[in-house]
């Protein structure tokens, strides 16, 4: 299964769209912020970690 969110765990900064953000601890983004290889180099580092599954009710 593809991740579709992360959860960053230091202070990051993320592309949404043309914007940069900056991601704290505890913020939720859409994995589409990041390249594939930032991506791997960060949840290598423990810079996030895969976020949970969100159910919808």
């Amino acid at each position: 299964m593809t991740q579709t969110h992360y959860v960053a765990v230091r202070p990051i900064v993320v592309a949404i769209g043309d914007t940069l953000v900056d991601a704290l601890p505890g913020d939720v983004f859409p994995a589409s912020a990041l390249t594939e290889d930032d991506a791997d180099d960060y949840l290598w580092a423990g810079w996030i970690k895969p976020a949970p599954n969100q159910k919808r009710h």
